[in-house]
């Protein structure tokens, strides 16, 4: 249970950091291109980001509960671990913050006729957060996928 968790902890933390940049990637390059006008830009940001946030939630949550079932893990030391679980759910609040407090306002402007004229407020606001947040994401991904301790044994071995 102890590999599981560790490799599964690994696996959702990587996949956050890529699956992050992706979307935001794609959601700049569409912003950026001549192809679409406003209208149909806020249409696909309005259909993408609660994805966004959806696997966020996800991946950042059983990343965060696997690096606490990991903790006797040989592969980890206590502290380690400690840290690692502690940056993840200091990240999961700073998402929930950004997903209540900036992200569903700003979609309701994006949704509107007209935009508000608390938007680049609001969408400044989106950008720094989601960089804090994915910033103590890639930290704790660095931290868990860092070889050390005893031993890292793979879950199945050649005899």
């Amino acid at each position: 249970m102890k590999n599981l968790s560790l490799a599964l902890c690994r696996f959702c933390l990587c996949s956050w950091v890529g699956a992050a940049a992706l979307f935001v990637t794609a959601g700049v390059a569409e912003i950026k291109s001549n192809q679409f006008d406003s209208l149909t830009v806020n249409q696909l940001v309005s259909a993408r980001f609660p994805h966004y946030y959806r696997f966020g939630f996800t991946l950042v949550g059983v990343g965060s509960v696997c690096s606490f079932l990991s903790l006797n893990h040989s592969a980890w030391t206590r502290t380690r671990g400690l840290l690692t679980g502690g940056l993840l759910v200091v990240a999961f609040i700073i998402m929930l913050i950004d997903y209540f407090a900036i992200f569903l306002p700003l979609l309701e402007m994006m949704q509107s006729t007209t935009l508000d004229s608390n938007f680049e407020k609001y969408h400044e606001a989106s950008k720094n957060i989601n960089m804090v947040s994915l910033s103590l994401v890639m930290i704790a991904a660095w931290i868990a996928c860092w070889p050390g301790g005893k031993s890292e044994t793979p879950l199945m071995q050649d005899d």
